[in-house]
């Protein structure tokens, strides 16, 4: 029965409007599709989600207890991850800076987009993984 269904592409909604809509993500594993999806939706085990659907007491971070632990606190905030983030979002924040043509910093309103959008997502995954912050089945 379900494999008369075909595939139907499913629009990822933070692409600019003039990227392809088909491409959702182009990740090699299911562990690191599950943690693009992740990153990408907002629904993750990083605390602040898991808060948001009363999973959680409280949406900080227990590494720093510094700030609510969301995708901005993760990716580019945890003191925690200064190592990990050293070796992979700062080089991913400069080639991106390159590929713009102008400085993108972890400040930026933007920035989040630009890590999560789907040029750069395998980078992203990287640091993820590179965290062990996820403990996911493969």
């Amino acid at each position: 029965m379900f494999r008369d269904l075909q595939r139907i592409p499913r629009r990822d909604h933070h692409l600019p409007a003039d990227d392809n809509p088909h491409i959702v993500y182009q990740v090699a594993c299911r562990r690191r599709q599950q943690l693009a999806m992740w990153m990408r939706s907002g629904h993750s085990p990083l605390h602040a989600d898991l808060h948001r659907h009363g999973l959680r007491p409280s949406s900080f971070c227990e590494r720093c207890t510094m700030a609510p632990e969301d995708r901005q606190h993760f990716l580019f905030e945890c003191p925690r991850f200064a190592t990990e983030r050293q070796t992979h979002i700062v080089p991913l924040l400069r080639r991106i800076s390159a590929d713009r043509g102008m400085p993108l910093l972890p400040s930026d309103v933007s920035v989040l987009d630009y890590v999560l959008h789907h040029e750069y997502i395998q980078d992203t995954v990287n640091y993820v993984m590179a965290t062990g912050r996820f403990h996911c089945r493969s």
